[in-house]
């Protein structure tokens, strides 16, 4: 990936009190243009490769476009400021939906199902393509990370990217809910206990996402592996990886469906009934 990165860094103390308040953020520009086009390329060969992806989980650890967004400086110099000096990637996602998909996210939260509830654990939604309310932007609901409570069931559907179906039952109110646009290259950061989701594309472009939690070594535990980013604070309780990510896309895909397999995790989640892009 190019070095002509853009480096906002960084939030000054009345956008972390927003952040700390709201319990979201967004704009930020932090890819340049070819770093956009070299990522979307690379999302979208995969895509051609495993057949209309909708979704797929941890990339980061076997391709190289991905460990290089989760390691990109500037994405980190922005988490730095939320999260301090020590930070892990623990875990990644892309999001794909396709021009007229029906696919959608369910209001849901990831603090309480992923056991991060208690410990900052923020999540960056990077934009690889125009991510606007009419193809399906992220949403959140204002201030809803705050709550004391939050249940909720899981109601599996296949067009849901929600990997478990998981959604709360806790009333909306429909007047805090906040649609987060970007444009290609820009990043949204949401808290671990935001209520969030998204709805289906009815446009007729393409909605890439790609999304990153990141932690710090203050968790007492994790199942998935975890990678250093910055800091090198003690880490000996946690499952830290050095992975080693491939440019070629067989070669990671080949590692990666393996590596998909041997943690028992979701594996990638194909497209049907869409147009094609």
């Amino acid at each position: 990936m190019q070095s002509n990165m853009l480096t906002n860094r960084s939030l000054d103390a009345t956008q972390i009190q927003d952040y700390q308040e709201n319990g979201f953020f967004f704009p930020k520009r932090v890819l340049s243009d070819d770093q956009v086009q070299t990522s979307r390329e690379c999302v979208q060969a995969l895509s051609q490769r495993m057949g209309k992806l909708k979704r797929f989980d941890q990339c980061h650890l076997s391709f190289r476009w991905a460990y290089d967004l989760v390691t990109h400086p500037a994405v980190l110099d922005l988490m730095e400021d939320l999260l301090g000096p020590d930070i892990l990637v623990h875990s990644s996602r892309i999001f794909y939906k396709h021009p007229q998909d029906p696919s959608f996210v369910s209001w849901h939260l990831d603090g309480r199902y992923s056991g991060l509830n208690s410990y900052k654990a923020p999540t960056a939604w990077i934009a690889l393509s125009e991510s606007t309310v009419e193809n399906g932007c992220l949403r959140v609901v204002r201030g809803s990370h705050k709550m004391e409570e939050c249940p909720f069931i899981e109601r599996p559907n296949p067009d849901n990217l929600e990997n478990h179906g998981q959604e709360v039952t806790v009333p909306i109110d429909e007047n805090q809910i906040v649609a987060m646009p970007l444009k290609p290259g820009e990043m949204s950061v949401h808290d671990v206990n935001i209520i969030h989701g998204s709805e289906p594309n009815r446009s007729t472009i393409p909605r890439i996402g790609f999304s990153i939690s990141y932690v710090t070594p203050e968790i007492p535990n994790c199942k998935l592996p975890l990678v250093r980013v910055r800091g090198k604070a003690d880490c000996s309780h946690l499952p830290l990886t050095e992975p080693t990510p491939s440019a070629d896309l067989e070669e990671s895909l080949t590692a990666h469906l393996g590596l998909l397999e041997r943690l028992k995790l979701q594996k990638p989640r194909v497209a049907t009934n869409v147009q094609s892009t």
